[in-house]
């Protein structure tokens, strides 16, 4: 029996200290593990905020620079439809000086064909001209067609003088018409040269936009990217910490933002869940300042109220720079919705965390806690 006792007893020590021994080295790996996780999230969360900036930047840039190629693509339009109707014009101008060439040509034949009556009504004219009045008289066979013959000959001159005085003008209308076409195809000539150019410049203006615009495009996915690979470290280092993520989908929420904020951010998801799901209207007060650590102010202009303990509908409210690191400032803050509490822990529904402008849920995300790098306290407040 003492035996027994005995064997027992040990038995029962040896678990014991197993057991004590087992949370020792359980101690000695947990609470670094915490620690390191912590360190983990404000780290890759400074990084991710670095890239959401330059992500920023380089969308805002790429905005601006496809304005200006959209721009530029524009004037180059307008100016093409100018040198067209340019050319429309030269065209025009020069069928009219080859219509005028045309008429001149058939007026030098015409001056041809009439030669010969000219030279007819010149030939009597002279023979007549020559024969005195006594002559013409006696060679009549009367008074009757004396005066014929005469008023024959002075036709004759008239017509003469008429054609002449018609070729004449008609040549000099025809050449100053041409003279004038001439010179009008000279400056529409020189207009195009110049739409020519100026088009040209304009060219080259957009050829350099829309190379900035690839090269900035390109960047842009770059970080893209890297956002993307960041919110997968930031989510991996939140698990290591405690916190249980999923979700999936995007939880409900579409575009448009119809109440001030920026489409597939916190800010939007939140509000749209206020407004649309749960029926309590919530805006944008403080334009173009709806940043998510400003939403208490915005909460008292709506006369919502604000206050530190959690309840599910609420909407979670993290403070400006409660993510300071060594090299990061944060300067917006976030939001979401309280969908569970726990204690010191709350559970949430959010967008732009887990995933880069991507719908998700949280559990066990602590409601105050020790900033690693700054070394300050923060805490949640809601809205409700």
């Amino acid at each position: 029996m003492i035996k027994e006792k005995l064997e027992n007893t040990f038995k029962d020590s040896t678990k014991r200290a197993a057991i004590v021994l087992l949370l020792f080295f359980v101690s000695l790996t947990i609470v670094p593990t915490e620690k390191t996780s912590a360190s983990q999230i404000d780290t890759i969360q400074q990084k991710i905020d670095a890239t959401r900036k330059k992500l920023n930047a380089k969308q805002g840039e790429s905005k601006t620079l496809s304005s200006q190629v959209a721009i530029f693509d524009d004037q180059i339009h307008q100016l093409q439809l100018q040198i067209e109707k340019t050319q429309q014009e030269m065209d025009q101008v020069n069928q009219e000086i080859a219509d005028t060439n045309q008429k001149i040509k058939d007026t030098e034949m015409d001056l041809k064909a009439q030669k010969a009556t000219l030279f007819e009504y010149l030939r009597v004219i002279y023979e007549e001209g020559n024969t005195s009045t006594l002559e013409l008289i006696v060679v009549s066979n009367n008074f009757s067609d004396f005066v014929d013959k005469a008023e024959y000959l002075q036709v004759m001159q008239m017509k003469v003088n008429d054609t002449v005085e018609k070729i004449k003008t008609l040549k000099l209308d025809l050449d100053k018409k041409k003279s004038d076409l001439v010179t009008k195809r000279v400056k529409i000539e020189g207009l195009k040269k110049e739409q020519l150019i100026q088009r040209q410049d304009v060219d080259n203006q957009r050829y350099a936009k829309a190379r900035l615009l690839q090269t900035t495009q390109g960047q842009e996915g770059l970080y893209k990217k890297q956002l993307s690979a960041l919110y997968a470290q930031r989510a991996a280092a939140a698990i290591a910490g405690g916190q249980i993520f999923g979700g999936g989908g995007n939880g409900g929420y579409a575009p448009p933002d119809l109440w001030g904020f920026v489409p597939y951010q916190c800010t939007s998801f939140a509000a749209w869940k206020w407004n649309v799901v749960y029926k309590k209207p919530w805006r944008n007060t403080r334009a173009p300042f709806g940043h998510a650590y400003n939403w208490p102010n915005m909460a008292g202009d709506q006369g919502y109220s604000v206050s530190s303990t959690p309840s599910i509908g609420d909407i979670a409210v993290w403070p400006m720079h409660s993510l300071d690191s060594v090299t990061y400032f944060d300067i917006y803050g976030h939001v979401a919705i309280v969908t569970g509490t726990s204690g010191s822990t709350i559970s949430v529904e959010e967008y732009n965390f887990i995933n880069p402008e991507a719908y998700g849920t949280r559990s066990n995300v602590p409601i105050a806690w020790r900033n690693t790098y700054n070394g300050h306290f923060y805490s949640l407040s809601f809205i409700h």
